[in-house]
């Protein structure tokens, strides 16, 4: 990742409106009371979520993630039960936006003792792969996960994305 962002500030209107990440608000409300309380179900998350009131509006934005993970399908590895298992720890998402939250802003609503991942990601989720590929194509299907009818999107630290991949 860079050091610096690609811009410094960009409003969570914005963020909604021109990079397509809808609901980021309630988004990091969520990871922001998560992060805070890791012990909570998600029901109590999202209960919580509701009523916490972020005090900022804006956050510096990050254009490009770079991967150098190796990849676990690489030919010259030899298949095992461990790297044909590999699909089913990963799910798909579409990266929104990569932004950071700026110390002084996360430390009004963090507790002392937790500092939260420097580069974080709004991302949407897919449905997970199946057991098997499609018959005739020999690909997975995977389709967007709506929730309540929208999609379904949260907050994910930037290290927990593995690889990039194109869907067709």
């Amino acid at each position: 990742m860079a050091k610096n962002p690609t811009h410094k500030a960009i409003k969570f209107s914005s963020l909604e409106r021109d990079y397509g990440a809808h609901f980021f608000r309630d988004a990091l409300s969520r990871y922001l009371v998560q992060l805070s309380n890791p012990d909570m179900s998600s029901r109590q998350i999202e209960r919580k979520a509701i009523t916490l009131e972020v005090p900022f509006n804006t956050v510096p934005t990050f254009q490009r993630i770079k991967f150098s993970t190796p990849d676990p399908y690489a030919k010259d590895e030899p298949q095992s039960q461990d790297s044909r298992a590999i699909r089913y720890c990963y799910r798909i998402t579409q990266v929104r936006v990569v932004f950071t939250l700026p110390e002084r802003l996360a430390a009004t609503i963090l507790p002392p003792n937790i500092r939260p991942p420097t580069h974080l990601a709004h991302v949407e989720w897919f449905s997970a792969f199946k057991s098997q590929p499609e018959r005739h194509r020999l690909m997975y299907k995977v389709t967007r996960v709506i929730k309540n009818g929208d999609h379904w999107a949260s907050i994910i630290p930037v290290n927990n994305i593995r690889r990039s991949v194109h869907l067709l």
